[in-house]
């Protein structure tokens, strides 16, 4: 009976163990994800500003009517660019926060910090 229970005791404490080290697959494909988010803002971004220049010529484009452009061109132009506009800022925010939470997941990842061979970690 005590061999058993002293098996256990050490399977369980080699789990603990294992289970206690960050695996570098983790810290890789965080790193992944984070290169992705940051595309992503990247296209929220560009939409933003495209969206934003849309809308000011289509508003120009209305307000200095010509015979050269037919009147409803501004408002298609307006409306294009909203709609761009629209679809670039949540994307650009929530590509944003989600690369903040990768990059503090990251921090958890990395090495403890050390000077001349003492190293201190901290997990929150």
């Amino acid at each position: 009976m005590k061999k058993i229970i002293f098996i256990i005791l050490v399977f369980t404490i080699v789990l603990q163990v294992n289970a206690q080290k960050t695996d570098s697959l983790i810290y890789r494909q965080l790193n992944l994800e984070g290169i992705k988010a940051q595309r992503m803002a990247g296209w929220g971004m560009t939409l933003t500003i495209l969206g934003s220049i849309g809308i000011a010529s289509g508003i120009i484009i209305d307000r200095n009517n010509s015979d050269i452009v037919k009147p409803i061109t501004g408002t298609i132009v307006s409306e294009i660019g909203a709609c761009m506009f629209s679809i670039g800022v949540p994307l650009w925010l929530i590509e944003v926060s989600k690369m903040n939470h990768i990059e503090i997941e990251m921090i958890k990842y990395k090495g403890p910090i050390s000077a001349g061979g003492l190293g201190f970690k901290m997990r929150f």
